[in-house]
């Protein structure tokens, strides 16, 4: 069962590498969604729908991903979305692309207060 914590990134909630193909992406996010998803598991956990529709949502075609990534390179966290150098316990938070650009002030790259 996938951890509920927000401390990963789309490649991790989707369990694949950041190599990973968009055919990867999306069978990835079928299976999960079979798994969890509350119509189809009743048992399931809703956030845990949530949180895979999210992940796909930031990789589900090269114009998502593309942001996606280069808001993983910037984020104040330091997390480079690397799945495969990641060890158990050393976890990032997980940021959506979207919040992270209302975060930071790109132009004068500030943070906002």
């Amino acid at each position: 069962m996938l951890p509920t914590n927000l401390n990963r990134t789309a490649y991790e909630v989707l369990g694949i590498p950041t190599t990973a193909t968009q055919d990867d992406v999306a069978k990835a996010h079928r299976t999960l969604m079979r798994k969890f998803h509350p119509d189809l598991n009743p048992h399931a956990d809703q956030n845990h729908a949530k949180t895979i529709n999210e992940a796909f949502d930031n990789l589900k075609n090269a114009a998502a991903r593309d942001t996606y990534n280069a808001s993983l390179r910037h984020a104040p966290t330091g997390n480079t979305g690397d799945t495969d150098a990641a060890t158990p316990g050393d976890e990032q938070p997980y940021i959506p692309a979207g919040d992270l650009f209302d975060y930071a002030d790109t132009k004068n790259k500030k943070r906002k207060k």
